[in-house]
């Protein structure tokens, strides 16, 4: 989704994300996975989270209602030791989750 959504300049809207998800999909580019210990999910929210990781991390930013775009990367060392924080603190959250069956 990032290549084909994100990464353009102009704004994108989660309706895109969500149609280039199933594109790559059905193209068996990504393959659904399913995980013994999550009994729901839905990939409008994984898009969802996605997203919003993307947001928390500063690479995309919300421009116009309902539209999102990219944002200018900064080369900084904090700015990318902040992003490899957050990342793992995301999938600590998830792995947290699981084990705790929510």
């Amino acid at each position: 989704m990032f290549m084909d959504i994100v990464g353009k300049e102009r704004p994108f809207s989660l309706p895109q994300m969500i149609a280039a998800f199933r594109s790559r999909v059905k193209n068996n580019d990504i393959k659904i996975r399913s995980i013994p210990l999550v009994q729901t999910g839905s990939e409008i929210h994984a898009i969802k989270e996605y997203l919003d990781v993307l947001i928390n991390l500063n690479i995309v930013k919300h421009a116009e209602k309902g539209l999102y775009k990219k944002t200018a990367l900064s080369g900084e060392h904090e700015h990318y030791y902040r992003i490899i924080q957050i990342e793992d603190d995301f999938y600590r959250g998830i792995t947290q989750r699981i084990l705790q069956g929510k």
